[in-house]
């Protein structure tokens, strides 16, 4: 309500671990992420609860950065995060200088998707619904950006292993999955965090097939749920406030990367 009333150019909200993100008001604001913090992704929690070291974490579509300040919150954390958008970037940039995190989070301005080449990048007036083939009236800006397929960035970052990848595009995601299919299939990634959407509906089977676990994360008691849906049923097998299906491979689970944490069929 103050931003509505008070409407100032930028505003800031904080997150876990005395984190602060800092947004253009309106264009960047996530009313979600103002009301209730990061508290909203269960998903962060589960990361806390690992506590892991020494870990490479791979954000697909930053935005401002929510997720690359609380990955880059990790012990020995090295973090790489892509993002198309001008005005993202910008406060991206910004964010990770103000919470001391540059040494750990390294921004790549990049749209990645199934293909190599230039593509015009066209911003939303609401930058988090921005994807690459994005089409309506309401954008703030139109820029030429490089595209790239994953597997080929993580390649030349000299990143043999991914503990944790979040891919986050505004419903683009099979598309960027279908260019990290290298590391997927061979069991280079432990962990996707992947946007609920219709569009993905194929790959949750394709996931499964490479020997992935889907489920959510329940912070409460600490247990990860698994699920055997692959279709539209997936949806209403999701809690309340999941936003995101968690798929964690099944090599990754017999190393113990889930240890600590419960596993059980929801």
């Amino acid at each position: 309500m103050t931003l509505a009333v008070t409407r100032p150019p930028t505003a800031r909200v904080a997150l876990r671990g005395g984190l602060h993100l800092d947004f253009d008001y309106p264009s960047q604001l996530a009313p979600s992420l103002v009301m209730f913090g990061d508290v909203i992704d269960p998903e962060f929690a589960m990361l806390s609860d690992l506590s892991p070291t020494d870990w490479t974490f791979i954000d697909v579509g930053a935005a401002i950065g929510q997720f690359s300040l609380f990955a880059g919150l990790m012990p020995q954390a090295d973090v790489h995060a892509f993002e198309p958008s001008d005005a993202n970037i910008r406060s991206l940039v910004h964010n990770i200088e103000l919470n001391g995190l540059s040494e750990r989070v390294h921004v790549h301005r990049i749209a990645l998707s199934n293909h190599t080449g230039e593509a015009h990048f066209p911003t939303a007036s609401r930058t988090y619904l921005s994807r690459l083939d994005f089409v309506g009236p309401a954008t703030i800006s139109n820029e030429s950006v490089p595209v790239r397929r994953l597997d080929e960035q993580l390649s030349g970052l000299g990143i043999e292993h991914v503990n944790v990848m979040k891919v986050n595009v505004a419903g683009a995601e099979p598309e960027v999955l279908d260019g990290a299919s290298g590391y997927l299939s061979s069991g280079r990634v432990d962990i996707v965090i992947l946007l609920m959407g219709e569009s993905s509906i194929p790959w949750y089977a394709r996931l499964r097939a490479q020997n992935f676990r889907l489920g959510f994360y329940h912070p409460g008691n600490r247990t990860f749920h698994t699920v055997n849906i692959v279709d539209e049923g997936l949806f209403q097998a999701m809690p309340w406030p999941a936003r995101h299906v968690l798929a964690v491979s099944e090599g990754a689970i017999s190393r113990g990367v889930l240890d600590g944490i419960v596993i059980a069929a929801r």
